[in-house]
C-alpha cells in the first residue's frame, strides 16, 4: 500500500509543478503583452537582459560556483552576449 501512496503522491508532486509553470508561463505572457503595448522602446534592451540571465544560469548549470568566482567567470566570458556598461 505504502507504494501506491507514494506513486500517487508523486503524481500529485508533478501536477503541483505543472500548475506551478502554466501559471508562471501565464504572467511572463501577461508581463510581455503589458511591455508590448505600453514601453516597446525597451525591446532591445529587456532581449538583452533575458540573453544574459540565460548565459549566468548556462554557467550555473555547468555546475560552477559564485563561491569559486575564477571558473566563473572564465565560463561567463565565454557565454556572455556583449555587456555594455551601465548608464
Amino acid at each position: 500500500m505504502s507504494v501506491l501512496k507514494e506513486i500517487a503522491d508523486s503524481i500529485k508532486a508533478v501536477a503541483e509543478g505543472l500548475q506551478h509553470i502554466r501559471t508562471v508561463a501565464k504572467a511572463v505572457n501577461d508581463g510581455l503583452d503589458y511591455l508590448k503595448h505600453r514601453h516597446p522602446e525597451i525591446k532591445k534592451d529587456l532581449a538583452a537582459t533575458c540573453a544574459e540571465m540565460r548565459n549566468t544560469s548556462n554557467c550555473r548549470g555547468c555546475g560552477l560556483s559564485y563561491s569559486d568566482p575564477l571558473p566563473f567567470h572564465g565560463c561567463w566570458k565565454r557565454y556572455r552576449v556583449g555587456a555594455r556598461p551601465l548608464q
